[in-house]
């Protein structure tokens, strides 16, 4: 595994994957914000016997050496029942120098790593579509949507905030500078 864009936050080397991941080097993690298996943070509603469920299930088999945990979402009700051998942690973690999170609430001393929000911008000068960023920020970064088909909350990186851009599976980093809004000119179209 590669990293697409290699940053460090809160003194710790982090690698972001254009599959819209963070791998975790000093621990050897993958993390993934809003998975949205059928339509939830994780889950949403009961786990019927559909394709997704099936194909969850020959995943957990086929790779049932990896530990898989995940934080409560909002939308995780339904997920302490749904016995898809997920261990469940709760709504948090606390792993120095980071705070696990779904929610993004601030944590004193501690960098928050959360979800739940599923960033996007618009860059500049770019076709108008809307792409999934990872949104580093002083105390909290914020991890896209892993689930492609979610909507998506329309952020605006300030000075000193960075964005990573989910580009054709692969993430290009830019300044928040990039995105401060500039003058329009109106003028006569000829």
């Amino acid at each position: 595994m590669g990293a697409d864009a290699v940053v460090e936050v809160a003194g710790e080397t982090l690698w972001l994957l254009g599959g819209r991941a963070v791998y975790r080097p000093s621990r050897g993690q993958l993390l993934i914000a809003d998975l949205h298996l059928g339509k939830g943070d994780v889950l949403h509603g009961p786990a019927h016997d559909t394709t997704w469920r099936r194909d969850f299930d020959a995943w957990r088999e086929a790779y049932a050496g990896i530990e898989v945990g995940a934080l409560a979402g909002n939308h995780d009700r339904a997920l302490p029942g749904a016995n898809l051998a997920i261990t469940l942690h709760g709504p948090g973690i606390d792993d120095v120098p980071f705070a696990l999170r779904h929610d993004c609430d601030l944590v004193p001393g501690l960098h928050v790593l959360c979800g739940h929000l599923h960033p996007v911008v618009s860059l500049p000068g770019i076709v108008r579509r809307r792409w999934p960023v990872f949104w580093l920020r002083p105390d909290v970064t914020v991890l896209p949507a892993f689930s492609a088909f979610t909507g998506g909350f329309r952020v605006d990186p300030r000075v000193g905030e960075r964005v990573g851009v989910c580009v054709d599976d692969g993430v290009v980093l830019m300044d928040g500078a990039a995105f401060e809004p500039t003058p329009r000119r109106f003028g006569r179209r000829r």
